[in-house]
């Protein structure tokens, strides 16, 4: 037989092959951005979402600290507690009130962490986040112009703390605090200043193209992924290429996620302590990180069972066990969840009920006397 010219055209299965390669590779680029696209529709743009994801924050020690600090320095930098010490000190001890003074500044201090260690703090906690997300979604998705931000700075205003602070040092017996009028007192965090921001630009830009195309990613990630199994010339090996190359992709993404979490601690330019910052970033992305994993362990899983069913043995021996073991999964990945949305759980189910339906397809096509005597998915060629 002599060998094909130049001229003739590649096998069928050839093209095929490389046609579903090419679709994974969209499917690989496409899938992470859509998770990543979902996240800032659903976490950085939703408003409770977003509260529900900082709220914990208010119950963080180094959180607490920190903006009790805050709360603190606001309450005596704006009241002059040895002038007031003087008016009410008899004259024998004006002397002192300098004195005084200084141990007035230590009781505010701890009477300002046992206020961020109650419920109160943490209902102005919400409420403060809930009024500066709108400022902060923009920030992020690069909608608002670092000229727009208040004295170039991305902050969460605490005034209301301020002033609840203020009543508790009342409530503790420092009735002085009272006569003070902190209406007009307001104590801005700084999240990042505007410079800082400005180094994270190519980020936030991307963040808003992502939020812009999150349908049409996901779109093409289903399509593309599906594509990719229908087109080549052997199923299962296409099955596991997909579920590998998902659970690699993600690794990917997490590193891109640990090079972000760097870049953004940096943003705050000193104004914050990192690890108050870094509790707020992991906040933000614990779902995306969460969704991520769900992936990495849906496409590993896929590859291995489309590994388990193409055994001799998978009808006779090894069914029933996959299916138990799927339906396990299923179970830890609700109970994995510390929020579930109905939404999730409907996937999930709906996921562990259709792989069921196919490993029992599977299991009667293997078994003597089905209808083709072997697995539904072609053996790895």
């Amino acid at each position: 037989m002599s060998a094909p010219s130049v001229g003739d055209a590649a096998p069928p299965s050839h093209g095929r092959l490389v046609a579903s390669i090419v679709l994974l590779a969209v499917a690989l680029v496409a899938a992470p951005l859509f998770v990543v696209a979902a996240w800032v529709n659903t976490e950085i743009t939703n408003t409770d979402r977003y509260v529900q994801a900082i709220t914990p924050l208010a119950d963080d020690p180094q959180v607490q600290q920190y903006v009790a600090g805050e709360l603190a320095a606001a309450f005596t930098d704006n009241v002059d507690v040895a002038s007031l010490l003087q008016q009410d000190l008899p004259a024998p001890l004006q002397a002192v009130s300098g004195t005084l003074a200084n141990a007035v500044d230590s009781f505010v201090e701890a009477a300002a962490n046992r206020f961020t260690a109650s419920p109160a703090f943490k209902s102005l906690w919400v409420d403060a986040n809930r009024a500066a997300h709108r400022t902060i979604s923009r920030v992020l998705t690069g909608d608002l112009d670092l000229a727009q931000l208040q004295d170039g700075q991305l902050t969460i205003n605490l005034g209301d703390a301020v002033r609840a602070l203020q009543q508790r040092l009342v409530d503790d017996g420092f009735a002085i605090a009272g006569r003070i009028d902190l209406s007009g007192v307001d104590r801005e965090v700084v999240l990042a200043d505007g410079e800082r921001v400005a180094d994270i630009e190519q980020a936030r830009n991307i963040v808003g193209l992502l939020h812009d195309l999150v349908w049409i990613l996901g779109i093409l990630a289903l399509v593309t992924a599906v594509g990719s199994v229908v087109v080549a010339p052997a199923k299962a090996a296409a099955l596991k290429r997909l579920g590998v190359g998902l659970a690699l992709v993600v690794v990917v993404v997490a590193v891109a996620i640990a090079v972000t979490r760097r870049g953004f601690l940096s943003a705050t330019g000193g104004t914050v302590p990192t690890p108050v910052i870094a509790s707020f970033f992991d906040a933000l992305v614990q779902s995306m990180r969460f969704a991520l994993r769900l992936v990495f362990i849906l496409g590993l899983l896929m590859a291995i069972l489309v590994s388990i069913v193409n055994l001799p043995s998978y009808a006779a021996r090894l069914a029933r066990p996959t299916q138990i073991g799927v339906a396990v999964i299923g179970v830890g990945a609700l109970i994995a969840s510390d929020n579930p949305t109905w939404g999730y759980v409907l996937a999930i189910v709906a996921a562990v009920l259709a792989t069921l339906v196919i490993l029992e397809g599977a299991r009667r096509r293997g078994l003597p006397g089905g209808s083709r005597g072997q697995p539904t998915l072609n053996p790895v060629t």
